[in-house]
């Protein structure tokens, strides 16, 4: 019953890859990353009290927007989540952060404070020559359709671990496109 789930779970995985990689998919309009990511934690509450999972969302002062097609975000920010509460021990805290960097950049990241040594310098995911597998390659495809790129570094303290889109600074807005 087991590999019957986990197949389920690939092939889900592989649809939702194909359908990111379609041209009409990738419309963009204005996306607010705060509301984006208070809606799609507030879907994984009972997976975090089930897994016994600290899940905090961490916003900056001012909402940050940029050009995207939601449907894809919310998908790759899913991704991110439940790879964060599948793949640490109970009793992780995992925040999920949207910000702008010390370079204006926008940031959706998801961190944890998973065991096992800390990432050290952000670097950029390459899925295929990190083998990782199909949920971060999901996640980097989605990244390159928004302008935006995947990378991996130890986010804000206390976390060990984290996986952040980042846009180009030129891309954010602090309020709605016209």
């Amino acid at each position: 019953q087991q590999e019957a789930l986990r197949a389920g779970q690939i092939l889900a995985q592989l649809l939702d890859l194909a359908r990111a990689q379609r041209p009409d998919q990738a419309a963009l309009q204005d996306v607010c990353l705060d509301t984006l990511a208070a809606d799609v934690m507030a879907g994984f509450a009972q997976a975090s009290v089930d897994s016994d999972h600290a899940l905090e969302l961490r916003c900056g002062e001012a909402p940050v927007h940029v050009p995207g097609n939601a449907l894809l975000l919310e998908l790759a920010l899913r991704n991110l989540i439940d790879n964060a509460i599948g793949h640490t021990p109970s009793g992780t805290q995992v925040v999920v952060q949207v910000c702008r960097t010390g370079g204006g950049q926008a940031r959706l990241a998801v961190c944890d404070s998973g065991a096992g040594a800390a990432t050290a310098a952000q670097a950029p995911v390459d899925a295929e020559r990190d083998h990782l597998g199909l949920g971060l390659r999901l996640v980097e495809r989605i990244a390159a359709l928004h302008g935006a790129r995947l990378v991996r570094d130890a986010g804000p303290a206390p976390t060990t671990h984290c996986f952040a889109m980042e846009w180009k600074s030129d891309d954010v807005s602090e309020t709605a496109h016209a």
